[in-house]
């Protein structure tokens, strides 16, 4: 008897369909694993949801396991949640979370790089990689290295390479508190954020920030790097091409940020487990509303983010 599973697809249909897992997939796939199926003559990218199904003829082998971190529970379930708020299939949700995959992207993103045994010439050509390495496609979009000088590094022990294993945080959280500012002047704003950007980080907090639209984040993100010029800062909106969006959102799951600035694409930021402070300014502005559907209500949205994911939630407006 195979082994089942249901995966759902970016598909307007309210409901999951059942694939079998492949012998040699077995330790890969599992509820939180995104796969890649075959839909109808179709490639598509799904999500597993749960374990079960019936074996029916004809039913389907799952063709691929994409390098994606795990999602937890509580992504799941704040992703079921906005498809029974918004009317929209659970796939088109959990779509939201995660970038496309080009090419490359799939080839690199499923290994780690670490220094090799000449490990002066990897400190002299890359600096002091960290000790748990660094994911092999960000390494290679971060120094600009080729396919080829890859393969000439690792020949001459510069790298090493290990299989990628990131294993997501599903513990249980305390739902985040929401609280309501009525901040009206931009120079009060800026020193209201400054303050409790300060604080969480103090605590060890991460932070994401929405504003409503291109210019706001430009000059938000501009006032940050001004007031905390070695802060770790990454714009996530839809200015965003496909490969700086998996870099982008592969540097989330690995923390490596201080703070999140973007546009309502930001409310489906990947957890990560040290984001803890989300700060929603104007969510009256039409810029956060969705040109197609689901229109969501990007304030209902970021208050079940902060019940689901434990995030204390600022929400800050021009009117009472």
């Amino acid at each position: 008897m195979r082994r089942i599973v249901q995966v759902a697809l970016p598909l307007p249909l309210f409901r999951t369909f059942s694939y079998a897992v492949p012998s040699d997939f077995q330790d890969r796939v599992f509820p939180g694993s995104t796969v890649e199926v075959d839909f109808h003559g179709q490639i598509m990218t799904g999500w597993v949801v749960e374990e079960g199904g019936e074996e029916l003829p004809g039913l389907k082998e799952i063709r691929e396991v994409l390098p994606f971190p795990p999602f937890p529970s509580t992504l799941l379930g704040f992703s079921q949640r906005l498809s029974l708020l918004y009317l929209s299939p659970l796939g088109e949700v959990l779509a939201s979370f995660f970038p496309p995959l080009g090419k490359s992207a799939k080839k690199y993103l499923g290994f780690r790089v670490f220094a090799g045994e000449n490990v002066e010439e990897c400190c002299r050509r890359f600096g002091v990689l960290p000790p748990r390495g660094m994911n092999l496609f960000l390494f290679l979009e971060q120094f600009r290295v080729s396919a080829k000088d890859l393969e000439q590094f690792l020949k001459e022990g510069i790298l090493r390479l290990e299989r990628e294993f990131l294993k997501i945080g599903d513990s249980p959280r305390v739902p985040g508190e929401c609280f309501f500012w009525e901040i009206p002047h931009l120079k009060e704003r800026k020193a209201f954020l400054r303050d409790i950007l300060v604080k969480a980080w103090e605590e060890g907090k991460k932070a994401l920030l929405l504003l409503p639209d291109f210019q706001k984040v430009d000059a938000f993100c501009a006032f940050l790097k001004e007031c905390f010029p070695s802060m770790s800062l990454i714009r996530y909106d839809s200015r965003l091409r496909p490969k700086e969006r998996v870099v982008a959102f592969w540097r989330i799951v690995e923390g490596d940020f201080d703070a999140v600035v973007g546009t309502r694409l930001a409310a489906f930021v990947f957890p990560c487990q040290d984001l803890g402070l989300s700060v929603l300014f104007d969510p009256e502005e039409k810029g956060y509303v969705a040109d197609r559907a689901p229109h969501y209500d990007i304030g209902e949205v970021m208050e079940e983010r902060a019940h689901h994911f434990g995030e204390c939630l600022h929400i800050v407006c021009a009117l009472p």
